[in-house]
């Protein structure tokens, strides 16, 4: 019986290993993969590329990355698995990407945030992009964001008292990450950055299996079940004073009233 579970085994690993060549052949000697290759970075080994630099605890992960910044400032890449990752720092760059109106596409690790964000304006393009950012670039107003200061500052205050209440009397926090990581938001994206770095995570199928996924949408239902309770809010509020609220974002017809999760994708998530 082992003998023959081996003959099964060694001939799939192999085709295994040579489909895996055949793809690292591939990704590397593209036009893509040779111009990535010319961008300076830290060392990388065929197929895997600079997983094992990324596959261990999320602050070795921090210090690497961070080092790697430092040292090869302002443009570098990594290769995750047969993906390249390149990394810009110097403003000027930036400003050639984020001002472009060809190079607008978004990254596949985007997909990662579809159950969360939905079809919000993050992961838009094209059409509706633009036009949910239109209505979204006047609540980002500074005489609109002045009236948050307060809160703004209410929940600085917490934090700081937070921070207080966490340090020795030597005034030192030894371990910074718990405390952040008590809020939802927090969980939700050290999640996203944890299957970031592990391509095989990033099916949903087979993330659904893991604790950390089970984990995942336990918090989904969290964030989601918050903005539908204020839309819903919201929404009662527009029929009872006839339409003060959302005729501008939603529709101009105050009879035709969305369903909650039509709103949250296009108010909420924009």
């Amino acid at each position: 019986m082992i003998l023959t579970l081996s003959y099964i085994v060694t001939p799939i690993l192999f085709l295994g290993a040579i489909l895996l060549t055949i793809v690292h052949f591939y990704v590397h000697l593209r036009t893509q993969g040779r111009l990535c290759n010319l961008i300076p970075g830290p060392k990388s080994y065929p197929i895997i590329g600079n997983l094992m630099d990324l596959a261990g605890h999320p602050e070795d992960i921090w210090n690497f990355l961070n080092r790697t910044s430092i040292k090869y400032y302002p443009v570098w890449k990594i290769w995750v698995g047969p993906t390249p990752v390149v990394t810009i720092y110097h403003p000027d760059d930036v400003q050639i990407l984020l001002t472009s109106t060809k190079n607008r596409g978004k990254s596949k690790i985007y997909d990662l945030l579809h159950p969360w964000l939905q079809d919000g304006l993050l992961l838009r393009e094209g059409e509706k992009w633009r036009s949910r950012r239109k209505i979204l670039t006047p609540a980002f107003h500074l005489n609109n964001l002045r009236e948050y200061m307060d809160c703004f500052t209410n929940h600085t205050n917490h934090l700081i008292k937070n921070l207080k209440a966490e340090s020795g009397s030597n005034g030192v926090i030894k371990e910074l990450l718990p405390l952040l990581t008590k809020f939802t938001l927090n969980t939700i994206i050290g999640t996203l950055i944890y299957r970031t770095f592990r391509p095989w995570l990033r099916s949903e199928f087979l993330f659904k299996l893991t604790s950390k996924g089970r984990q995942y949408q336990k918090n989904l239902k969290v964030l989601h079940g918050f903005t539908k309770k204020i839309i819903k809010k919201r929404k009662q509020y527009y029929e009872e004073t006839g339409g003060k609220y959302l005729d501008s974002s939603i529709s101009p017809n105050k009879k035709d009233l969305r369903p909650i999760q039509g709103i949250q994708k296009t108010v909420i998530n924009v």
